[in-house]
């Protein structure tokens, strides 16, 4: 399994490179946008722990889904969701090689489930940029700017990084946010992830050429 685990990250960071990816975090900042359409017509969409596809969010948060980024905690309704990802994203701490609590994780790879895992280390540089532990989004978004070398504001749907200072956590909920968290600088990063992408690609030359080879690559 630990092996499988491996050549299953390894393909997952292979489509990250190769299809359109929509990374659907659970903030309340998409209702009322009607941009459901447009997060469904991505290859890959990926969501988070507890987030939610019925009907009633479907206009805003679409209904697609391929890859669960979750916690590798025991539950019966992580586990529902898990059972319906082309890809199972353990994002915790140096998963592989820290985490010893087994039994459920082997019943859903059992189940034909494609359990993947972020690569060792990849949490460090952003607990000592925040001081903090990193939240599942911010923590799987960095992992598309490294296999992409960047991340762009237009593929990220209910990413606020804000309304958890207000007491909102989710979109389909009212679960307390968790405080663990250092909100605010993530918001910093997130936005400077994508605000540097942007000028870069409006800008000079180079600009214009990513600009070109992305529309080459991105409108198939």
């Amino acid at each position: 399994m630990h092996l499988e685990i491996l050549h299953n990250s390894s393909q997952l960071a292979q489509q990250i490179k190769e299809e359109t990816v929509a990374v659907v975090g659970n903030s309340p900042c998409e209702l009322g946008s009607g941009k459901g359409k447009v997060i469904d017509s991505y290859s890959l969409v990926v969501r988070f722990n507890y987030f939610s596809v019925r009907e009633h969010y479907s206009s805003d948060y679409g209904r697609k889904f391929d890859v669960h980024v979750r916690g590798a905690g025991d539950t019966e309704e992580l586990a529902d969701r898990s059972s319906d990802a082309r890809f199972v994203v353990l994002n915790q701490y140096d998963f592989l090689y820290h985490f010893r609590r087994w039994e459920h994780l082997k019943a859903l790879y059992e189940k034909g489930v494609r359990l993947c895992c972020l690569p060792s280390g990849h949490h460090f540089p952003l607990q000592k940029e925040l001081k903090a532990e990193p939240s599942l989004g911010l923590s799987f978004l960095k992992f598309v700017k490294d296999v992409t070398n960047h991340v762009e504001r237009s593929q990220c749907f209910g990413f606020s990084l804000s309304d958890q200072l207000s007491g909102k956590a989710h979109y389909f909920d009212h679960r307390q946010p968790a405080y663990t968290h250092n909100w605010i600088k993530e918001k910093q990063i997130f936005e400077g992830w994508v605000d540097n992408n942007d000028r870069f690609e409006k800008s000079g030359y180079l600009g214009k050429a990513f600009v070109r080879l992305k529309e080459t690559f991105f409108s198939r």
